[in-house]
């Protein structure tokens, strides 16, 4: 559907507060906020945040196909703007993540990352998940309508840019996106356990446009992995077909980009894929599996998750060989990133700041 017009109608609005006060909290969202806290490193702080979750839903249409659209979100603005800004504007204050689960092959994918989304907020980040129960646990119809999907919520809410934190299936709709239309995505993007799902014995997507994209702009891939095979049925296993095609894949972009900055025909001053072989450590543990109604959640260490949170606010800039255990190293770029971030943060709520005082 690269291309595909897509016309958006929003339907409603409510928040998980909402759900927990009208008494209709699912299984899930009551593991999250009363019984699985401590499991999942979510505290007082965190579970008021998810508290405030928005929970949009959206109809997308283009006859005779109509599909619905469930946007999650975790938004500064709404509590530091005022109330007369734009939806847009709201969003585009401070700088976004989509979050893109393993979308097709479980029932909430937006659960799997709310543990590291809930930190990124902390860390001044908006939070977006696109999903739409319309397309079910289907990774086909995900691959197919997927990224035109993501791509018309994103232009209603009239976001700008994105980094994308994707898992499994999902990190192979962000290349989609990224061969389809970069412009609408920021520079890095982290993808845990990538995966293609067992239907395609080749990427779905373009990876020669792929790689004209990566070598003409400025856009970095940090892949991590864990092998779950040990610890649950269904899990992760980088040896299957699928995740060995795509690192290949991606490993070759990586190689030939090296040789081209080797012969000076690159200004590219780093490494395009950057890769975390294996997150847990004999004596590092950086991710654990937690199941929740049969769903899996993953929880990342604080030491990874500062280095995400500094990788997404910085332009890439990164060596594999400035990686330690795993784990991208370095502050300066982050905090020259952090201040120019403050600086337009500023200039943006200038206007709004003067007229509350008129």
């Amino acid at each position: 559907m690269a291309g595909t017009e897509l016309e958006f109608r929003h339907i409603s609005h409510k928040t998980v507060r909402d759900t927990v006060d009208a008494n209709v909290l699912a299984e899930l969202e009551f593991g999250l906020l009363k019984r699985y806290g401590q499991e999942l490193k979510i505290g007082t702080q965190e579970k008021a945040v998810l508290l405030d979750m928005g929970i949009d839903t959206l109809e997308a249409r283009q006859d005779p196909m109509c599909l619905e659209v469930v946007v999650r979100s975790l938004c500064h603005s709404r509590s530091v703007t005022a109330d007369y800004l734009k939806f847009g504007e709201r969003f585009n204050i401070k700088k976004n993540i989509l979050c893109i689960g393993d979308v097709g092959n479980v029932e909430s994918p937006w659960a799997q990352l709310i543990q590291p989304a809930l930190y990124l907020f902390q860390k001044e980040y908006n939070i977006i998940w696109i999903e739409s129960p319309s397309l079910g646990k289907s990774p086909q119809r995900w691959l197919k309508y997927g990224p035109a999907l993501i791509r018309g919520a994103l232009r209603y809410l009239q976001v700008k840019q994105v980094n994308v934190f994707a898992m499994g299936t999902g990190g192979t709709v962000l290349l989609q996106l990224l061969a389809e239309s970069p412009w609408m995505l920021s520079a890095t993007h982290v993808v845990y356990n990538l995966d293609l799902p067992k239907i395609c014995k080749t990427p779905p997507m373009d990876m020669v446009k792929v790689e004209d994209v990566i070598r003409e702009n400025e856009f970095q891939l940090w892949l991590l992995y864990y092998n779950e095979i040990d610890d649950a049925d269904g899990g992760f296993d980088r040896s299957q077909p699928g995740p060995t095609v795509m690192l290949d894949t991606l490993a070759k972009i990586q190689v030939r980009a090296e040789g081209e900055r080797r012969r000076g025909r690159s200004h590219q001053n780093y490494d395009q894929i950057l890769v975390t072989d294996q997150l847990n450590l004999p004596n590092v543990e950086n991710v654990q599996r937690v199941v929740i109604s049969k769903m899996p959640l993953y929880v990342f260490s604080e030491p990874l998750l500062d280095a995400m949170s500094r990788f997404f606010f910085s332009q890439p800039s990164v060596f594999q060989d400035d990686m330690h255990n795993g784990i991208i190293q370095g502050m300066l770029d982050f905090f020259q990133a952090r201040l120019a971030e403050s600086w337009k943060t500023y200039k943006t709520l200038r206007p709004c700041l003067s007229c509350a005082y008129l």
